[in-house]
């Protein structure tokens, strides 16, 4: 039993222009391919809310010139490319924009194994080399101290690694000569 999902209020065009502007930095430099990706982004979060789009592109266009960079700007042409994306499907009905949102991110279907690989008699070698290796485990001596994974084959050590972990913030560190 979850909580009940509450719809969030509708959205300023204020609020829209400075959530789109988080879109659009870093986009000044940006390959055709990555703006399109970042405007299908936008659609999406958004919806396909042609409204939401040309309100929040007049907020950034009456912003433009505030500031060094002419990132409102850059905010407005992101916006115009996700309005044209959503003009150009047709969205302004509620199915178009259903049928929009599945075309830009389509469910995906489960995952299928490669089931010819298994009639390799090679993978089968490798899967069984693959179950006889151990993997010992030599905990830290002390707290944020180096740590030992050691591979073994019977008794035969075929391979181990040194590593450090920070607890607090759970970064490894491997040393030079494990990498």
């Amino acid at each position: 039993m979850g909580f009940p999902q509450v719809p969030d209020p509708r959205r300023s065009a204020e609020d829209d222009a400075d959530q789109a502007l988080f879109f659009a930095i870093g986009l000044d430099d940006a390959s055709p391919e990555r703006v399109a990706a970042v405007a299908a982004v936008l659609v999406n979060a958004w919806q396909a809310d042609s409204g939401r789009f040309a309100a929040a592109a007049a907020v950034c266009r009456r912003r433009q010139g505030e500031g060094d960079d002419d990132v409102w700007g850059e905010t407005a042409n992101l916006l115009d490319r996700a309005l044209r994306i959503v003009h150009d499907a047709g969205a302004d009905n509620d199915d178009a924009r259903v049928r929009l949102l599945g075309q830009l991110f389509p469910d995906p279907g489960p995952f299928q194994w490669d089931m010819a690989r298994r009639r390799d008699p090679v993978w089968w070698l490798r899967r069984l080399a693959a179950l006889r290796i151990r993997v010992v485990h030599l905990p830290a001596g002390a707290p944020a101290g180096f740590q030992r994974l050691v591979l073994r084959r019977g008794l035969l050590v075929v391979g181990q690694v040194d590593f450090q972990v920070c607890q607090g913030c759970r970064r490894g560190y491997l040393p030079e000569d494990q990498r």
